[in-house]
């Protein structure tokens, strides 16, 4: 007897003929027939999701510090050029200018103006709201602001330090901006110490 013979749409062996995809589930084994109908188990969508949470997790925490350093660079930049500026106007007005810093009710300010500007006149500018003054600064102070003078060629008329910023609850990362020449030199570091 041929095989391709005793095999037709009522005879069983037929299906056996046809790809997994079109035979009907009722001719599917029981192998089969658990595998087609079957998802996943509580236990494989559990453990995808802790997974998923543990990646998270280091994932915000390796952001959380990424931002907390971004906010540092730009306050550090911030005051950097806050001292530039004050010494470009020292040298363009052939007059003594001075740049000052203050934290009032936990937020960082700063301005520049003229030596002589009345304390009315004076403007202040924020710097972001996570970021405060920390120690070591080592910049003069005076009525609670620290502060940075330039004479008429741009020279440094006070004593020399350093601002030292943080974030607030960000860690123990610390940026400086160093006044290190009388010349009216500056830099930038990422080592306080």
């Amino acid at each position: 007897m041929n095989r391709e013979q005793d095999c037709n749409d009522d005879h069983p062996c037929f299906y056996l003929l046809l790809p997994l995809a079109q035979r009907p589930l009722s001719q599917l084994n029981p192998v089969d027939k658990q595998n087609s109908d079957r998802g996943f188990t509580l236990i494989e969508l559990l453990t995808v999701v802790v997974l998923v949470g543990i990646l998270a997790a280091i994932a915000a925490l390796g952001w959380r510090s990424f931002w907390h350093q971004r906010l540092l660079a730009a306050a550090q930049d911030e005051v950097f050029q806050t001292l530039r500026q004050a010494q470009a106007q020292a040298q363009w007005t052939q007059s003594n200018w001075q740049a000052n810093f203050q934290q009032v009710h936990g937020v960082v300010r700063w301005s520049i103006h003229p030596v002589t500007a009345s304390p009315n006149d004076i403007q202040w500018q924020t710097l972001d709201a996570k970021i405060q003054i920390t120690e070591p600064t080592t910049l003069p102070q005076l009525n609670q602001m620290y502060r940075v003078e330039f004479n008429a060629r741009g020279h440094v008329s006070s004593l020399l330090g350093h601002l030292t910023l943080t974030v607030k609850d960000g860690g123990p990362a610390k940026r400086c901006v160093f006044v290190s020449t009388l010349l009216g030199a500056m830099r930038k570091t990422n080592n306080c110490g």
